[in-house]
């Protein structure tokens, strides 16, 4: 049995929990019940400072999890494929994980815990470590055929890009296949023959692909590190745009040295401006 310690959520996001619950719970992606165990969940505001983010803590679960190890797809080559076609559309599904349903007999595997009360999932959760390998396994079987070939799927991305209007009306087939699989997309995500567009964490127009502006303000405003875990998590941040920062390495070369073990980090210098 695997054992929780107490939760809570904030005031102000009570009421928009309660709308949640209730709207999950006639979905019938949610039902209430009893466990012996149940994983937390923790009540967030989302960049905005107003809005709900609920995750749920699935760490331990996770630990006893066989994980499944299913390939995605390159990054880079989709970038590439995207930017040099003429014409690029791009589609989001809504709620993707919530459109796949867990394997009944493990439904009594995914209690989690409110402050409202204790509750199982029928749909697949954020937070599992086999979510993501699921969902594109699924999108690459259904999109297998065309893939490289006028579309790209990255779990729940789909990209459409061509060198004529003739050669775009791919869209129709892959609504169609969604459409068959009773998979949906999302109102608010759809690109339609647009010049740029962000693809991947990076944005892709006629001139190519360019670095996303918020990232590199966020490296640039970054704090500075106080101690190794610090360095790590900013080493991470920079090392994905590092297709855009010449010489990366003569810079980041004496960071990634401190984080080694052993090392000893003392922080004497007054902050530097990038």
């Amino acid at each position: 049995m695997i054992v929780y310690h107490h939760l809570s959520c904030p005031e102000a996001l009570k009421p928009q929990l309660r709308d949640k619950i209730e709207l999950y719970w006639r979905a019938n992606w949610w039902f209430e019940g009893t466990a012996e165990s149940a994983a937390p969940m923790l009540c967030l505001f989302k960049k905005d400072k107003i809005s709900l983010r609920t995750v749920i803590d699935l760490r331990k679960r996770n630990d006893n999890t066989v994980k499944d190890i299913t390939p995605f797809p390159d990054q880079d080559e989709i970038r590439e494929h995207i930017a040099c076609a003429i014409y690029r559309s791009k589609l989001d599904m809504t709620n993707a994980y919530e459109q796949i349903r867990i394997v009944p007999a493990d439904v009594l595997k995914t209690a989690f815990k409110t402050v409202y009360g204790t509750f199982y999932i029928n749909v697949m959760q954020q937070g599992d470590c086999n979510a993501p390998s699921t969902f594109q396994r699924l999108m690459t079987h259904l999109f297998r055929a065309w893939i490289g070939r006028g579309i790209f799927v990255y779990l729940d991305d789909i990209f459409v890009y061509s060198d004529t209007i003739e050669e775009h009306e791919r869209l129709l087939q892959v609504c169609d296949t969604l459409t068959k699989a009773e998979l949906h997309l999302s109102e608010k995500k759809v690109d339609l023959y647009v010049e740029r567009m962000e693809c991947l964490g990076h944005v892709v127009d006629n001139d190519g692909i360019h670095a996303d502006k918020d990232k590199m303000s966020l490296i640039r405003l970054w704090p500075v590190p106080r101690n190794a875990h610090d360095i790590q998590r900013f080493l991470g941040l920079v090392q994905y745009l590092a297709a855009f920062m010449p010489d990366l390495l003569a810079y980041s070369g004496p960071l990634s040295d401190l984080t080694r073990k052993g090392q000893i980090f003392l922080d004497t210098n007054p902050p530097t401006q990038l």
